[in-house]
């Protein structure tokens, strides 16, 4: 079995597919999905290592033609596992200009089913999916917070006083609980706004989150440590032993807390006590452990998601080792000024930037298709 620690890389030889193009229309009104399909004119293609081709999934607005594609994965922070099984990944975009963070919803075979690409995200730090349907967006360098629906529709949104804000949850009470790491605070603001509650003890926190006790969990990462503070401010639990920037603790129905220490490349398992009872490492700059319904813990880093057992065996990641075939993306809203965005390769393969598209950009009635080659070889 692998396991987190290994080094992935693919086969040599990857399946032989045959690919046909699908059209259908998505749940807004006004946009079409299309789906990835072969090189014109091929029955069939053999994806290898050294050699992939892909359609880019595209989708045209109808009444004001915009193209957005998807993209490679940049900086993967937040991840979530949904209730009908699929993950929720939010990537903090390119590195030099945050400009391409995005929210994105795969399915357990990695295929792409939704996503926000508006580009007013900047630095996308975490997506969580809310109750209604709608989607909760901590935009970092933007210093705001959004709300949005299911067809891009801004339909809340939280800039006074944020600073870097990196994470937020939509509480029961319908309030919504905000960590800041650049003015170091974590605020619980009203739907009007109001700031109905507020710490500051911290330093560059990260991924406060409200425990059923009514406390607050936080991770208090310039400090090296994970605090558990009550409605009055004071700290009722610690755990600071060997945390290098924690980023993110959650605490789990044993009444364990589950830790990502950052920059020891590891999460780990902790007991109330302090004890560590599971470990796994070799995770590079984990941002987000969260431990699934089924026993494993879900791990995001900057080279992709992984699900590892409680063994650290991976069963599930994304990008995966083999190439999605099919592949669908519905792109909300898409809006003129963001950068080029390129497809992702399965994880092991070419990570290089894309060389230049060849077969340029054919729209048509029935049809929007890009054709883009990965360099031969990897850089």
């Amino acid at each position: 079995m692998r396991r987190a620690s290994d080094v992935v890389s693919p086969s040599s030889s990857l399946p032989q597919v045959s690919c046909r193009q699908k059209c259908l229309t998505s749940s807004h009104p006004d946009a079409t999905i299309y789906y990835f399909s072969t090189i014109p004119g091929a029955k069939d293609v053999r994806l290898n290592r050294r050699r992939t081709w892909l359609l880019v999934l595209l989708v045209a607005v109808v009444g004001s033609p915009s193209y957005a594609t998807a993209m490679a994965l940049h900086e993967p922070l937040g991840a979530e596992r949904l209730p009908d099984g699929n993950t929720l990944i939010t990537e903090g975009g390119h590195v030099f200009s945050f400009v391409d963070g995005r929210v994105i919803e795969v399915d357990s075979l990695g295929r792409l089913v939704w996503a926000y690409l508006r580009c007013d995200v900047s630095y996308a730090h975490t997506g969580r999916r809310l109750a209604n349907g709608n989607t909760l967006i901590a935009s970092s360098y933007g210093n705001k917070v959004v709300e949005v629906d299911r067809v891009g529709n801004t339909v809340w949104t939280m800039k006074s006083g944020l600073v870097w804000p990196n994470d937020a949850y939509r509480l029961a009470n319908g309030n919504t609980l905000i960590t800041c790491r650049d003015n170091s605070r974590v605020l619980e603001v009203t739907p009007e706004h109001a700031i109905a509650w507020s710490y500051f003890n911290v330093d560059g926190p990260h991924n406060a989150n409200r425990l059923a006790n009514g406390n607050t969990l936080i991770s208090d990462s310039n400090n090296d440590r994970v605090i558990e503070v009550d409605s009055a401010g004071n700290i009722v639990w610690q755990y600071s032993t060997g945390l290098f920037w924690p980023r993110s603790a959650e605490r789990l129905g044993n009444g364990n807390t589950l830790i990502s220490d950052t920059h020891h490349n590891r999460a780990i398992e902790v007991t109330a006590s302090g004890t560590i009872v599971w470990s796994v490492t070799g995770v590079v700059e984990p941002f987000t452990a969260v431990r699934l319904a089924n026993g494993n813990t879900l791990l995001s880093g900057p080279s992709g998601v992984v699900e590892v057992t409680p063994a650290t065996s991976i069963v599930w990641q994304y990008p995966n080792t083999v190439a999605v075939v099919v592949e669908t993306l519905q792109v909300v809203n898409p809006t003129s000024g963001c950068r080029p965005v390129r497809p992702h390769p399965p994880a092991g393969l070419c990570r290089a930037v894309p060389s230049r598209a060849r077969g340029g950009l054919r729209a048509g009635r029935n049809r929007v298709r890009q054709l883009v080659r990965f360099p031969d070889s990897c850089v």
